[in-house]
């Protein structure tokens, strides 16, 4: 097997007219599709040179007709079976979410900020969490916001020790981490863990240009009567309601399938605004638009949630998202 993928990468990465009709016959390939192990190299050989199918496909490269067929059936069944799982490889995996609602008190939420912008956010990023979004409901000054992307339930799991470690994290952290008993830093934590939708797989940064300090970010969630219905809800927006949204400017951050929580079963998804006038008026023209003037009465599509929760937010100043 090493001898067969050593003289293979040889042809492919030095290809000469001559030595394909030398030595990618149909026995080698045969070979190759019988042991399953050589798959990942065969991949890597694959993807390093395209040029690899041409000369199979060139009668003139071979000694005799049967022999051209034999290679160029087995070539089509190799590239057919192989471009299928290299597709399958290189599809981006969906993203965890974990949002953190903070409850605390306006003296609360000076120490909180400090805590997040000081020692959490930064920690975070050492530990290899790219983006934290924090933000501001605007009706309500006792809640605080953290939304934190996530590559894997087990990294959600992990970051806890990871931060125990961080001598750094520790050291900023501390008036948040030895809050007194009489004196804590926050009343309560909600948490939910979230699962990106197919059709939108990893979290995205607002487009808007607009100053954090006016701009109006819209977190929603759908709560569904039943699991049914609620993976119908699911169904539908990935059947066309998230490429409206994406059509009309929304700037989604993320749209995910929440998987613990206490409104379940139910899904939530974030947009962004420059305003509130703006954000008016682009859901006015999704009432309008009418791409969704036909998903929404579809008969396939009726009947799938029951409550719709809105939250507006404004990223404070040290958001990543």
């Amino acid at each position: 097997i090493v001898s067969y993928l050593t003289v293979l990468e040889h042809i492919i990465l030095t290809t000469t007219i001559q030595p394909w009709k030398h030595v990618l016959d149909y026995g080698i390939f045969t070979y190759l599709l019988e042991n399953q192990h050589c798959i990942k190299s065969i991949q890597f050989l694959l993807l390093s040179k395209s040029q690899f199918c041409f000369p199979l496909l060139r009668k003139s490269y071979f000694p005799n007709s049967i022999l051209y067929m034999k290679n160029r059936f087995v070539f089509f069944l190799f590239f057919i079976l192989f471009s299928g799982s290299l597709l399958a490889a290189q599809a981006p995996k969906r993203e965890f979410y974990e949002l953190r609602i903070y409850h605390a008190t306006s003296t609360q939420m000076t120490r909180l900020h400090a805590y997040l912008k000081d020692a959490y956010l930064p920690a975070l990023h050492r530990a290899g969490v790219k983006d934290v979004g924090v933000f501001k409901a605007l009706d309500n000054d006792s809640l605080l916001y953290v939304l934190t992307p996530l590559k894997s339930l087990d990294q959600l799991t992990k970051i806890p020790a990871q931060l125990q470690k961080d001598a750094s994290y520790q050291s900023a952290g501390k008036d948040y981490i030895e809050s007194a008993f009489k004196d804590p830093a926050y009343q309560r934590i909600e948490t939910v863990v979230m699962q990106a939708f197919d059709g939108m797989p990893m979290h995205s940064k607002s487009g808007v240009t607009a100053p954090p300090e006016q701009r109006v970010y819209e977190l929603r969630s759908y709560e569904s009567p039943s699991e049914k219905r609620y993976l119908n809800k699911v169904k539908m927006f990935e059947s066309g309601e998230i490429d409206i949204f994406k059509k009309l400017g929304f700037n989604p951050v993320f749209f995910a399938k929440v998987i613990a929580g206490s409104k379940m079963p139910n899904l939530m998804y974030m947009t962004t605004f420059a305003d509130r006038p703006t954000r008016d008026a682009s859901w006015k023209a999704f009432g309008s638009d009418p791409d969704w003037g036909k998903l929404k009465v579809m008969p396939e599509f009726q009947d799938n949630m029951n409550k719709n929760t809105i939250v507006f937010l404004r990223p404070t100043d040290y958001s990543d998202l």
